[in-house]
C-alpha cells in the first residue's frame, strides 16, 4: 500500500501516513484533483492558508512501464483562480515511487519560512535552509546535491517563487542534476514557498530501484510488448530523438499557426533562424546532445543538451514553446539569445510561455521593443529581481494587458496561450477554451486543421473532450503524451494496471478514469465561480484575421457549450 505525506509548515508538522483506499487506484493528476476538490474550499485565496500543493507520481511511477515517470504538482493557481495540475519530467517520480509514496501534501501557510523537505525510506523531516534564501534553482541544486548526495531527486522553487508571482514554477532535476524540468504553468512554484517549503529532496538510497507490480510476470511481458509499439511509432523512431520539440518550429509557422510579435501574425518570416534543423546543426558543432533523455531509462529521448558558443552547457532542454514564445513572438531570432533566457528562466523559476506572453503584450505597448535582444534579457533579469517591471511581466500576460491598456491580448482564464494560435489550430482553441487548466497545450493539443469546409458540426468539440479526458489518464499513469495516445495504448494501460493491482483494468476503464478526472477539474472550477462564460477565446481572435492567410476562429461556443455540457454531472 502506498503512502501519503502530509505537511504543515505552520505548525511544524510531518505525518506519513497509510493512502486512504478511495485514492489507491489514482495517482499523478487524478490523485491531486480529487484531493483538492475534497479538501480545499475552491473560493479560498490560491496562496492564502487553505490551499494546498500536492506532489504526485503517476501509478506507475518507480515501476519499469515505459515513459511512465512523469510527476504531477497540484493546487489552486495564483494565475487562473482555478484547478491547476502542472506536469514535468525529471528523476522525482521514478524516486518517490521508489520510496512507496503516492503524495506529499503541502498544507498551511509561512511564507517568510525556509525549509527543504527531505524525505527517505525512514520517513521526512523539515530542515532549516537560510542558506537558500534567494537562490536560484542551479545554485539550490549544487547546496543540495553536495550536502545529501548527487543520486537525490529535487523540487525546488527559485527567486520567483519566494516572491510569490503567478508565474512561478517548480523545477525538477534530470538525471544530470539539472533544473530544467519544470511544472511550469499556473504559478505554483509561488504556492509551493508560500507552503514555506524552498526545495523537496527526494533520498531513495536502501530502498529496491524497481517497484513490482503484483503479477510481476504479466507486467513484465506487457512492458515488453508495449516497448516495442512504442519504439516502432513513426514519430519516436524518426523524429523526437533527433530534433525533440524544436522539431515542431517549421512546421507551425507553415500552416500560419506559429505565433509571432504577440500575436499578430502566424508565420515567422526568418523561421530557419530558430527552427529545429538550426538548432540540430548548433548542437552538433558544440559538442552538445540530441536524444537526451530526462530520466535513466526513457526510451524515447526527446530532449537535447545545448551549449553556448564556448561549447558550455547552457540549456536542456530547449523547447518548441520556449524558441516560440521568447522568440519569434518578441521578433528575436538569436537562438543564444533565447537559450540564454531559458537559462535564466529555469534558475529563476519562471514559466517561459507565460513570460513570453507578458513581454509581447508589453512590447505592442511600448514599454520594451520588438527584436530588441538586449533589452529582452534584461526584463528578463528583473523578475528575479523583483522591480515594478520585472513583477509585472511575472504576472502574467492577462495581468500586463490590462494595466498597459492592450487589447490583443491571448489568455484564457488568466493564463497566457501556448506556441499554438487557434484561428488556424481549431481543435487545440476548442481545448484551450475548455480545459479547467486555463490555455494549456499540454491539456490536449491537436494538430492544426486546414480543410475547415470539411468539418462537421461538432467535430471539435467531441475531438477536443476525447482527448483531454485522455490525458487525464495519462498524467494520472504517469504516461509521457510523446508515448502516443492511441487506442492501443489505451489496451496496453489496462494490462499494465491490470498486472500491477492483479485486479481487472478494461479499457474502457481507462477511458472512465479520465472522464472522472476532467469532469472533477470543471466541478471544481464551477464552485470557484468559473463557469462555462470563461471557456471562451480572446475577442480579438473572433474578430481578426491572422495573416498571411487571414484565417478566423470559426467553432460556435454555444456548439462547445452543448457538448461539453454533459459532462459536468460529477
Amino acid at each position: 500500500m502506498k503512502k501519503m505525506l502530509r505537511v504543515d509548515v505552520s505548525k511544524g508538522s510531518v505525518k506519513m501516513e497509510s493512502m486512504p483506499a478511495e485514492y489507491e487506484r489514482l495517482g499523478g493528476r487524478g490523485l491531486s484533483s480529487t484531493l483538492l476538490i475534497n479538501e480545499v474550499d475552491p473560493m479560498c485565496e490560491p496562496l492564502g492558508p487553505f490551499n494546498k500543493l500536492i506532489i504526485a507520481p503517476g501509478i506507475l511511477g518507480g515501476t519499469m512501464a515505459p515513459c511512465c515517470q512523469r510527476i504531477s504538482v497540484g493546487g489552486k493557481s495564483p494565475l487562473t483562480g482555478g484547478i491547476k495540475e502542472a506536469n514535468s519530467g525529471g528523476i522525482s517520480a521514478q524516486k518517490l515511487g521508489r520510496l512507496g509514496i503516492g503524495a506529499v501534501v503541502l498544507e498551511g501557510r509561512d511564507p517568510k519560512a525556509l525549509k527543504v523537505l527531505y524525505i527517505n525510506k525512514d520517513g521526512a523531516k523539515l530542515v532549516d535552509a537560510p542558506e537558500l534564501k534567494g537562490a536560484g534553482n542551479y545554485e539550490i541544486s549544487k547546496i543540495l546535491r553536495e550536502k545529501y548526495g548527487e543520486h537525490i531527486g529535487i523540487a525546488s522553487v527559485g527567486p520567483v517563487g519566494e516572491n510569490l508571482q503567478f508565474s512561478a514554477t517548480v523545477a525538477f532535476i534530470d538525471q544530470d542534476g539539472v533544473p530544467a524540468r519544470h511544472a511550469a504553468r499556473g504559478g505554483l512554484g509561488s504556492v509551493m514557498a508560500s507552503r514555506g517549503v524552498k526545495a523537496v529532496v527526494i533520498d531513495d538510497a536502501e530502498v529496491p530501484k524497481v517497484v513490482k507490480a503484483k503479477d510481476q510476470e504479466s507486467f513484465r511481458q506487457t512492458v515488453k510488448e508495449f516497448v516495442a509499439v512504442i519504439k516502432a511509432r513513426p514519430r519516436v523512431k524518426n523524429r523526437l530523438p533527433i530534433y525533440g520539440t524544436p522539431g515542431l518550429v517549421a512546421f507551425a509557422s507553415e500552416v500560419n499557426s506559429f505565433p509571432t510579435r504577440n500575436f499578430s501574425t502566424g508565420t515567422f518570416e526568418r523561421v530557419e533562424k530558430i527552427c529545429g534543423e538550426r538548432l540540430v546543426e548548433l548542437i552538433d558543432e558544440r559538442g552538445g546532445q540530441r536524444g537526451h533523455s530526462c530520466y535513466q531509462g526513457c526510451i524515447i529521448g526527446c530532449s537535447n543538451v545545448f551549449n553556448d558558443k564556448e561549447g558550455r552547457h547552457k540549456t536542456s532542454s530547449f523547447e518548441y514553446e520556449t524558441l516560440c514564445l521568447l522568440g519569434s513572438n518578441l521578433d528575436i531570432d538569436d537562438v543564444d539569445a533565447i537559450a540564454e533566457m531559458d537559462r535564466m528562466c529555469d534558475d529563476m523559476g519562471i514559466d517561459t510561455i507565460e513570460l513570453g506572453g507578458a513581454m509581447g503584450v508589453a512590447m505592442e505597448a511600448g514599454v520594451l521593443k520588438f527584436g530588441d535582444v538586449d533589452g529582452a534579457i534584461d526584463a528578463v533579469r528583473q523578475t528575479a529581481e523583483g522591480t515594478v517591471l520585472g513583477r509585472l511581466l511575472a504576472s502574467g500576460p492577462a495581468i500586463v494587458g490590462k494595466v498597459l491598456g492592450i487589447y490583443r491580448v491571448a489568455a484564457i482564464k488568466g493564463q497566457g496561450f501556448p506556441a499554438w494560435d487557434p484561428r488556424t489550430a481549431w481543435a487545440t482553441g476548442t481545448t484551450f477554451m475548455t480545459t479547467p487548466m486555463g490555455a494549456d497545450h499540454t491539456a490536449g493539443r491537436l494538430q492544426g486543421i486546414l480543410e475547415f469546409d470539411k468539418m462537421e458540426p461538432g467535430f471539435c468539440g467531441k475531438l477536443s473532450s476525447t482527448m483531454q479526458a485522455q490525458v487525464c489518464t495519462q498524467d494520472s499513469v504517469g504516461l509521457c503524451q510523446f508515448s502516443d495516445g492511441t487506442p492501443e495504448s489505451v489496451m496496453y494501460l489496462a494490462r499494465l494496471l491490470s498486472a500491477y493491482f492483479d485486479e481487472p483494468w478494461e479499457p474502457e476503464d481507462i477511458v472512465s478514469l479520465g472522464q472522472k478526472i476532467f469532469r472533477t477539474e470543471q466541478k471544481f472550477n464551477e464552485l470557484a465561480g468559473l463557469g462555462k462564460q470563461f471557456d471562451r477565446l480572446p475577442e480579438f481572435m473572433l474578430h481578426e484575421p491572422l495573416p498571411p492567410t487571414n484565417s478566423l476562429f470559426g467553432v460556435d461556443p454555444a456548439e462547445i457549450d452543448s457538448y461539453f455540457k454533459d459532462l459536468k454531472d460529477v
